[in-house]
């Protein structure tokens, strides 16, 4: 197992070396809200969600001289200031890689000698789950592109042979995992009060809003953000917040206007709660 810190990189060998013990890659503590029966034996469960993840790093600064030993320091130090998140990537022995965002919660450091040092970090993941980067970018998002849905027909005059225009159809997303995806809307150009559908939930999403050429809407369904050009459009909203669910989902865009852009991209990250779930799934 290889884990990078913001591209710093701790393995088994070499001068930032990992310890084989690593806490917290395994599933997510449940978060459970609950209550006694007033009167009555029992009570009951109102909800239940993973809270956020912790991982605790356990590391030995191995530098071949007193030089090496400050330059590997200094990078690390580099990567633990406070108050800003770090892209952590753990790549298996199989070669999957997962990621999540992490912020630096504790470091403790106990100086052997002037070139052996023991470091612990101790990371916190506000989002409880790894996102896969096999298939996607460098954070593991999927896009795809989604269509506005539009008649099949011919077009007159009727001068032989006649010339069939072919209808557009939903644009079919896959949720390989067994938890919802929520995914981003990323819609570029001309737009009147476009919405998007999940044929497969019967849920809708749209922003009440005309957009210009150059313009870039955003469509965070997990933050629950939308965004035009960076600013936020959330009063604009109508229907609701939707997730992929397990399986194939049909996914259409529809818009006011017969001059507006036609296509958008949705994109995505199959969520896994461990980094084990690439491989049980």
């Amino acid at each position: 197992m290889r884990i990078s810190l913001d591209g710093l990189e701790f393995k088994s060998s070499g001068d930032m070396v990992l310890k084989s013990s690593v806490k917290g890659l395994g599933a997510p503590t449940i978060r459970t809200a609950s209550s006694e029966f007033s009167g009555r034996d029992g009570g009951f469960l109102s909800s239940q969600f993973y809270d956020m993840r912790e991982i605790v790093l356990d590391l030995m600064l191995l530098g071949s001289n007193c030089q090496t030993q400050a330059e590997n320091i200094c990078q690390l130090e580099a990567k633990t200031g406070i108050r800003q998140s770090y892209p952590l990537v753990i790549t298996m022995a199989t070669g999957t890689q997962y990621t999540t965002e992490v912020y630096i919660v504790n470091v403790e450091s106990d100086i052997e000698s002037e070139r052996y040092m023991e470091v612990q970090l101790t990371l916190m993941a506000p989002d409880p789950f790894f996102y896969i980067l096999t298939g996607g970018d460098d954070a593991g998002w999927i896009e795809q592109d989604i269509e506005e849905i539009a008649s099949g027909g011919y077009e007159t005059p009727y001068i032989l042979p006649v010339v069939w225009s072919p209808s557009s159809q939903p644009t079919i997303v896959t949720n390989d995992t067994d938890m919802p995806i929520y995914p981003q809307i990323i819609l570029e150009g001309k737009y009147t009060s476009p919405e998007i559908e999940n044929l497969t939930t019967g849920q809708t999403i749209g922003v009440n809003i005309t957009t210009a050429p150059g313009d870039k809407l955003v469509i965070d369904m997990k933050n629950r953000t939308i965004t035009l050009n960076g600013g936020s459009v959330l009063p604009n909203k109508v229907g609701d917040w939707w997730g992929l669910a397990s399986g194939d989902n049909s996914i259409i865009l529809s818009t006011g206007s017969g001059t507006d852009t036609k296509t958008g991209v949705i994109r995505y990250r199959p969520a896994y709660t461990s980094v084990y779930g690439g491989v049980c799934s």
